[in-house]
């Protein structure tokens, strides 16, 4: 008699495959959500460190700018004689990109902390997930946030 031959997987190799793909699953999820969350908290304190330049341009008497640097970096300083840097070279974490728009310093009065400009927009990407937020300050300097 002859047994008929059952096409399929056998348990071994089901039991084979999980692992695979449990072991690409490990080494897969933390980077995406390593990068997830670095882009939430540079987003974070660029947002406090904004904050941070209208505030001290209303208390201090004088203009601050904060400058971009190589889109990996910025400073936060104040106009004074001769200028005061306050925060000097904030890395921005390797994953992530940032870029602003129009391409130049942000710069905050000493009058009310407004924006001396028209509205500026700073974007940071993720470079692995292509995940990104956009920080925009309009004239009055309230700051909206967008995610895509």
């Amino acid at each position: 008699m002859r047994v008929p031959k059952i096409n399929g997987f056998n348990l071994v190799e089901l039991v084979v495959v999980i692992i695979i793909v449990g072991i690409i699953s490990i080494l897969a999820i933390p980077k995406w959500f390593n990068n997830s969350t670095m882009l939430n908290a540079e987003t974070d304190r660029l947002i406090n460190n904004i904050y941070l330049a209208q505030k001290l341009a209303i208390n201090s008497g004088y203009d601050a700018i904060i400058s971009f640097t190589n889109c990996q970096s910025y400073s936060i300083k104040l106009q004074t004689t001769p200028e005061k840097t306050i925060l000097d070279n904030v890395n921005i974490d390797e994953s992530i990109s940032i870029t602003t728009t129009p391409c130049d310093d942000i710069e905050f009065t000493k009058t009310y902390g407004l924006l001396s400009a028209t509205n500026k927009t700073i974007s940071l990407v993720a470079e692995n997930t292509g995940r990104a937020k956009d920080i925009t300050i309009d004239n009055f300097g309230e700051i909206t946030i967008t995610s895509y």
